[in-house]
């Protein structure tokens, strides 16, 4: 039987060769954390765009008691909408009213 090899010393050893990590592992973990996020924003426009109604504008030859945010539209003494904006046309003689209507069955 022979003895045992003796290891050798640490002068005689080789460098390891480090290599850096690619950064694409790394990448995938950014589709957990932009998840959640974009899931989040896509329910709030879903729920945005089903809870809003179309958008009118209506002609009138005078503008007294329309207040924005304040006069509402109503159909059969329902409220519909809301006024949004008030402007004058562009040749001054009507107003033009613009509502934001709820989402309902029926006109508006």
């Amino acid at each position: 039987m022979s003895a045992a090899p003796t290891p050798p010393s640490e002068e005689e050893l080789p460098t390891p060769a480090v290599q850096s990590r690619s950064w694409i592992p790394r990448l995938v973990w950014a589709v957990p954390i932009a998840a959640p996020p974009s899931s989040g924003i896509s329910l709030l426009i879903r729920n945005w765009r089903r809870t809003r109604g179309p958008r009118i504008t209506i002609s009138f030859l005078s503008g007294e008691g329309v207040q924005v945010g304040k006069t509402l539209v109503k159909y059969r003494d329902v409220a519909v909408g809301r006024v949004s904006a008030v402007v004058l046309s562009a040749d001054h003689q009507t107003v033009m009213v613009t509502a934001d209507c709820r989402k309902t069955r029926r006109a508006c």
